[in-house]
């Protein structure tokens, strides 16, 4: 299949690969370009890896091989305002900023708790360890939450990385040693 129809096929029939089964559809049809540009069935694996999380890979042709071509085939969940990759801050501005607003924040909330009638009660480590659970919470809220979200503006997520992968194995699929 022509790269450019083959980029269109894939933004517009995967245009997501965030849940397992739209991670696994996905890599039964590449296994499918796999076989179209001249692989055999036998050199095309999806393995199930022995990870903390359930992975797959499609591995073409011998995983001992002495060179190896790999892209991640899966797409990355939305990247939240305060998250350390966002497109607003930029990954070191972001970084920084996360730093300083999750100090502030303990800081402002271990003070301030002095004055809460519950808080004004307790010992100072645990008013520290409930500004530290505060700026957790915090955390999860706006970072961890929007990561478990589909992404559905992500083009370029690993997807460039499969089609620059497709066309090389497409060039060599016709020399028996590269191939090899």
């Amino acid at each position: 299949m022509e790269l450019s129809k083959l980029d269109s096929h894939i933004f517009s029939k995967y245009p997501t690969r965030f849940k397992r089964d739209e991670k696994d559809s996905f890599l039964i049809f590449i296994a499918g370009v796999f076989k179209q540009n001249g692989y055999a069935e036998k050199d095309i694996k999806i393995r199930k890896m022995k990870d903390t999380v359930e992975n797959n890979n499609l591995i073409v042709g011998e995983p001992n091989a002495k060179y190896l071509f790999t892209a991640h085939y899966d797409t990355p969940g939305r990247t939240g305002f305060f998250s350390l990759g966002s497109k607003l801050w930029g990954r070191t501005i972001g970084m920084g900023l996360a730093l300083i607003l999750g100090v502030l924040l303990a800081l402002s909330f271990f003070f301030i708790s002095r004055y809460i009638p519950h808080f004004t009660d307790l010992s100072f480590f645990q008013r520290y360890i409930y500004s530290l659970l505060w700026v957790l919470i915090l955390v999860i809220a706006f970072v961890c939450v929007p990561m478990s979200l589909k992404n559905k503006n992500n083009r370029n997520d690993n997807s460039s990385g499969v089609l620059a992968l497709l066309k090389i194995a497409e060039l060599v699929s016709s020399d028996k040693e590269l191939k090899a």
